[in-house]
């Protein structure tokens, strides 16, 4: 009967307490828990009766006790493994006392036993239920869950106090329970970067894009949940312009040329409650240095006179001036003028122009002003330059070449020989002067001289000028009439029109001397002008004979000083007439200029030249082949076998007297192995020498027969050979094989020369020497001193191939015969029908036979040889 009467009161107010009081503590604990803004959590709620009990009511108030923190929604839900006080119908939740979001509120929940089959809940923690909660949206703040005293009214107006409490067991006793609060902290989770943003490079005028990638834990405590993020830039600290785009965090940066450098940049992610990450990066806006456009042509300056040129350059960026953000115009500046012999600063003053890059260089007349120079100079954009971007200009060094004055020199020959020709040049020294054409006027001896003619020198001609010519005569214009007889007017342009070729240079390979033209005379054989030298002169007959272009055709550079061939001024006084050798008059040609006429310079010192003509006893020294004074000596012969073997290189005290000299048999032949028998005949005594005007008549070359065998074995046949000289392929070591005789060989240029002769005058008839290689040239005499002409005889017999092949209608057939022997040449057709033979007896040699197959149609055909046992064919087409 109580137990209903006390479960009736329990249903209409869930439990009441009586003034009964149990001396041991009863205890409900709520759990302490830290929740994200918006997260939906559970703590649990735990009883810890000291006696096992029937039932028990909790009540509890939820507070904000901080930071504005409280529960958006609240329920209570049954812990699954709390099965004591009967069914979850005995089992009573009450949130009428709680407001979602409006602080404070009240809790009661009770559990009773009802039924008789219910059991106590026992002594010691028990969860009994979980508050199921979601978290406000604060940034930061706590939530106390607490024990409270309810006061509910009733019917009868009375008052009842509800608090939480335990029933014993026994239905009797009411115990009240001390509670144990729970706290919720809500904490706010700060944002993170997720991914770090790498650190670049790029053009200046590009557009950087990129994205700030973050995450934020208190954006998925809820569908949609609590959170916005705002993403932005960190200044100071990032460049001005950029942009971040503050709720996709996508990033913007137009470069500007100003940007150019290292750039860093600092993002942010920032959420509600001012938590935030950021990154940090670097953006190297790169700029592209100007290029300078040097040229690589050396710049020619005359001292005393401005020098001056132009270097060019150009952007990469495309942008280069601040009307599209870029750097500056490009502007030009001097660096340094070198002296490149000294290394030292050359004197004078630069002037650059700074838009344009023209450049102006001052020079006076000092030595200091002459040579090479290297003058350096800059362009620059003046874009920013850091370890990022480290350039923003450009440096070219220009080659220049000063010169004081210029040497044309003609040439002064030394023992030139009578009767033949000379070619004489006219040479420009120490002088790196680009021409644009000369015009010379040149007087020769024409008693000792005859002008046969005149070409450009190599240099030039090399360079592919355009024009050169000589003229005499009617067509010299010397001066207003024509000129006389002894003078010739050399004329040269470097490009006579502007067609689609024009010369590649307009001087020589240096500076010291190259030759800019060459003049060949014919020296007079007259023994009365041995010993004479025949002048070689400049003549002028106005200002424009002698005078030199530049390149441009604006400046005539004529004579400073005329200088004999011995190095002696002449004297050009104020009062000399034309015609005269001693340069162009002063002040008449000076003063040739005028208003934008530049006026004549004078920079060319000319010097005459001319031909020394040998005197004719030193040419006439026959058998004296060293020239000492000793004719027909045993080492004019062995310097005569030198040359042989060695070449003209040995006659090194006067090769053209030498070579005349090696004239021993006098027929009019130098340098012949029939001269070097007879010198040796002379000398042992078996000949007398020939006068010096004396010819002598021999008689006709020794027809005789050279054969080199399979084993390299040289034979001569036909004649007593006196001496033989050998040119050899290969460079293997040759071996003497003929009786008596003697041997000279060397190797040049991959070829073995060698010479097989007897200062005793023996001869040989046979094997000579064994050599490995091939004979590529041979020349022999017999005993007696007269040529042999050599025939080379095949060392087997060979049928060769004809020639034209195929043919219409004429061919000729050639075999080889190693001794004399009858022969037959069979001519046959496809089918094997014999079309023509030829048959005879011919001596060792070649024999070629022609065979004209006019008569005959178009196929192929075969010829067979057959001679002295030996057999072959071959085929042959003929083609019609």
């Amino acid at each position: 009967m109580q137990r209903r009467w006390l479960y009736s009161l329990l249903l209409t107010s869930f439990m009441l307490v009586f003034a009964f009081s149990f001396s041991m503590a009863q205890t409900v604990t709520f759990d302490d828990r830290t929740a994200k803004r918006g997260e939906e959590q559970t703590l649990n709620i735990t009883v810890d009766p000291t006696v096992d009990i029937s039932a028990f009511e909790i009540v509890f108030e939820v507070t904000s006790a901080t930071g504005g923190a409280y529960f958006d929604a609240l329920a209570i839900e049954w812990d699954t493994d709390f099965d004591a006080l009967g069914v979850l119908d005995h089992r009573f939740i009450d949130l009428t006392g709680f407001t979602p979001g409006v602080p404070p509120g009240t809790v009661r929940i009770a559990g009773m036993m009802i039924d008789d089959g219910d059991a106590c809940l026992g002594t010691g923690e028990t969860i009994v239920a979980q508050v199921r909660y979601t978290t406000n949206n604060v940034c930061d703040g706590t939530v106390d869950l607490d024990g409270t005293t309810l006061s509910i009214t009733k019917c009868n107006s009375c008052v009842i106090e509800a608090m939480t409490q335990f029933i014993e067991c026994s239905y009797t006793i009411t115990m009240p329970a001390t509670v144990e609060p729970g706290t919720v902290t809500i904490v706010n989770i700060p944002p993170v970067i997720t991914e770090a943003i790498a650190d670049t490079t790029m053009d200046w005028g590009d557009t950087y894009q990129n994205q700030i990638v973050a995450d934020d834990d208190d954006l998925h405590t809820v569908p949609g949940g609590y959170e916005t993020l705002h993403y932005s830039k960190v200044m100071p600290g990032s460049p001005d312009d950029l942009q971040v785009n503050a709720t996709t965090g996508a990033i913007t940066w137009h470069t500007l040329g100003t940007d150019v450098g290292n750039n860093q940049v600092i993002v942010e992610v920032m959420d509600e409650c001012s938590a935030f990450d950021r990154d940090t990066f670097n953006i190297c806006v790169w700029n592209d240095p100007p290029v300078i456009i040097c040229p690589e042509e050396v710049t020619n300056g005359i001292w005393g006179y401005d020098i001056t040129g132009t270097v060019d350059a150009y952007d990469p960026d495309g942008k280069p001036d601040s009307t599209h953000g870029g750097p500056n115009a490009l502007n030009f500046f001097f660096v340094s003028l070198t002296n490149v012999g000294t290394g030292l600063p050359a004197p004078g003053v630069v002037d650059v122009e700074v838009l344009t890059g023209d450049w102006t260089w001052h020079t006076e007349e000092l030595p200091d002003y002459v040579g090479d120079f290297e003058l350096c100079l800059m362009v620059t954009d003046n874009a920013n330059t850091d370890d990022c971007s480290p350039e923003n200009a450009d440096t070219c060094c220009l080659d220049i070449h000063m010169i004081s004055t210029g040497d044309v020199v003609i040439e002064k020959t030394h023992n030139s020989m009578m009767g033949k020709d000379k070619w004489v040049e006219i040479t420009m020294e120490n002088s790196s002067l680009e021409l644009g054409g000369f015009d010379f006027l040149i007087k020769y001896d024409q008693s000792a001289l005859a002008f046969m003619t005149a070409v450009l020198g190599a240099p030039l001609d090399g360079c592919d000028w355009e024009y050169f010519t000589y003229r005499e005569g009617p067509n010299g214009n010397c001066g207003p009439n024509a000129c006389p007889t002894g003078i010739v007017r050399l004329v040269a342009i470097a490009e006579m029109n502007n067609g689609i070729y024009h010369p590649t240079c307009f001087k020589g390979p240096d500076y010291t001397e190259w030759v800019m033209a060459k003049m060949q005379f014919m020296v007079t054989s007259d023994l009365n002008f041995e010993c004479q030298y025949a002048p070689i002169t400049w003549i002028w007959y106005d200002c424009g004979d002698n005078g030199i272009s530049s390149v441009t055709g604006d400046t005539l550079f004529i004579s400073r000083d005329v200088f004999t061939y011995e190095g002696d001024p002449s004297d050009l006084s104020i009062d000399g007439q034309w015609p005269n050798q001693d340069g162009a008059l002063s002040p008449e040609c000076d003063t040739q200029g005028g208003p934008d006429k530049p006026f004549p310079i004078r920079l060319i010192d000319y010097h005459h030249g001319g031909i020394d003509i040998i005197c004719v006893d030193s040419l006439d020294d026959r058998g004296d082949i060293n020239l000492n004074g000793n004719s027909y000596e045993v080492a004019d012969a062995v310097l005569f076998c030198n040359y042989f073997v060695y070449g003209l290189g040995v006659f090194d005290v006067n090769a053209d007297g030498q070579v005349a000299a090696t004239d021993v048999n006098a027929d009019g032949l130098t340098l012949s192995v029939a001269d070097l028998v007879y010198l040796i005949r002379v000398i042992i005594g078996d000949a007398i020498p020939y006068s010096p005007s004396g010819f002598v008549k021999l008689g006709a070359a020794v027809e005789a027969n050279y054969r080199l065998s399979s084993d390299g074995v040289l034979s001569m046949t036909g004649a007593e050979i006196g001496a033989v000289a050998l040119t050899v392929t290969g460079s293997g070591t040759p071996q003497l094989l003929a009786d008596g005789m003697e041997m000279l060989y060397g190797t040049s240029e991959g070829q073995m020369r060698i010479l097989v002769y007897s200062l005793d005058g023996h001869g040989f008839e046979g094997e000579c020497v064994r050599i490995d290689g091939e004979v590529t040239s041979i020349e022999a005499a017999t005993v007696e001193a007269r040529p042999v002409l050599a025939t080379m005889l095949p060392t087997e017999f060979e049928l060769h191939q004809n020639y034209p092949n195929p043919f219409n209608p004429q061919t000729t057939m050639t075999f080889s015969l190693p001794v004399a022997s009858d022969y037959v040449l069979s001519i046959y057709n496809v089918s094997g029908q014999k079309v023509t033979e030829f048959a005879g007896h011919e001596s060792a040699g070649k024999v070629s036979i022609e065979w004209n197959a006019s008569n005959l149609a178009s196929g192929i055909y075969f010829y067979k040889l057959q001679a002295d046992g030996f057999s072959a064919t071959k085929k042959m087409v003929l083609l019609k």
